[in-house]
């Protein structure tokens, strides 16, 4: 968290002001992975929406960055530097001031916690404990061969298809709306990029809920996904701007609600032995895809001289990660309820 947002005062000195749509957005989004508050309540029943409320924090964290740029960006220049400099260093300092606290007030685990009560702290240490106790005693099994089964393979490339979509909604989306509503400024830009993470907010609580009352994650998940890549379709396209401006809401959708739905399904199809490691080795695929996508988008735009590429890519992925998630939980329906 500190060392993402000292990211963001190098930036300052950049040349030029159309960068601060795509970095300045992606400085509030400190971390786009649930996995922590995945992991203590998308694996029990009516669980998801309260993981949920994690995620949402991340939209909210994208959107009100955007705001924030919009609002930065019209102010005139101070000190002789210019609002778009500006911006960095007031979208990163919060965040640097606030890892810091954290790291003297956030605790590894509950018997650690300071502003929990004795028997609180001993009441969710049973909890945990009861959990993660395996049912039963397993064989050893080799590190390599826990962690790389074949759930956590295929399900860590659906991840990084998921991945690409949210890591392009953070960085190239204010840049992609600028290509899209060209007659916009860049603050109306910033202003208009905060629609679609807000929208996807509302979407995600409603959608998360669904999938708790109905216990079925599967369907929940791909149906996201294929709006997500009809989305991007509809971003590439040469239809007017607002058809085009849907599909970046469509695509937005598909990340957030995507990112709580998908961490439902990994867990339950794993052996006690093996979870720990292919969720990691699931969220590392992952990692990969949110350094990889940001270049790789740059890469086709600066290659072709817009991101209809780039949205054709992302659209692949998410087909990609909606078919691989169907072979995983082929038949396995019972286990992910």
């Amino acid at each position: 968290m500190i060392t993402t947002s000292f990211q963001s005062a190098p930036t300052a000195i950049n040349n030029t002001p159309a960068i601060a749509l795509s970095v300045a957005p992606d400085c509030a989004l400190l971390s786009h992975n649930p996995i922590n508050a995945a992991h203590h309540f998308v694996f029990r029943p009516q669980g998801l929406h309260r993981a949920g409320n994690f995620v949402v924090a991340l939209a909210v964290a994208l959107a009100a960055g955007s705001l924030i740029s919009g609002l930065v960006l019209k102010l005139p220049p101070y000190f002789g530097i210019e609002s778009w400099r500006w911006l960095f260093l007031i979208e990163g300092l919060p965040a640097v001031i606030l890892g810091i606290i954290g790291l003297f007030y956030l605790a590894d685990n509950p018997m650690k916690a300071k502003w929990l009560t004795a028997q609180e702290r001993a009441t969710l240490k049973q909890m945990f404990d009861r959990e993660e106790a395996p049912a039963a005693k397993t064989a050893h099994i080799a590190v390599w061969r826990q962690m790389l089964n074949k759930e956590a393979i295929l399900l860590g490339l659906a991840y990084f298809g998921l991945v690409t979509t949210i890591a392009t909604n953070s960085s190239w989306v204010p840049l992609i709306v600028k290509e899209v509503m060209v007659k916009f400024s860049i603050p109306e830009v910033a202003f208009v990029s905060a629609i679609p993470p807000a929208v996807a907010i509302v979407a995600l609580l409603l959608w998360s809920r669904s999938s708790d009352r109905s216990r079925e994650r599967v369907w929940h998940t791909l149906t996201v996904l294929i709006i997500g890549a009809v989305g991007w379709l509809l971003v590439g396209s040469t239809l007017a701007p607002e058809w085009r401006f849907l599909g970046l809401i469509f695509c937005s959708i598909a990340g957030w609600c995507g990112m709580g739905l998908f961490w439902t399904i990994p867990a339950p199809l794993m052996t006690d032995e093996a979870r720990a490691l292919g969720l990691a080795f699931i969220n590392t695929v992952g990692l990969l895809s949110s350094a990889a996508t940001p270049t790789i988008i740059g890469v086709l735009r600066d290659y072709t001289g817009s991101f209809a590429i780039g949205t054709i890519y992302n659209a692949f992925m998410l087909g990609v990660a909606a078919v691989l998630i169907l072979i995983v939980t082929a038949g396995k329906n019972a286990l992910l309820r």
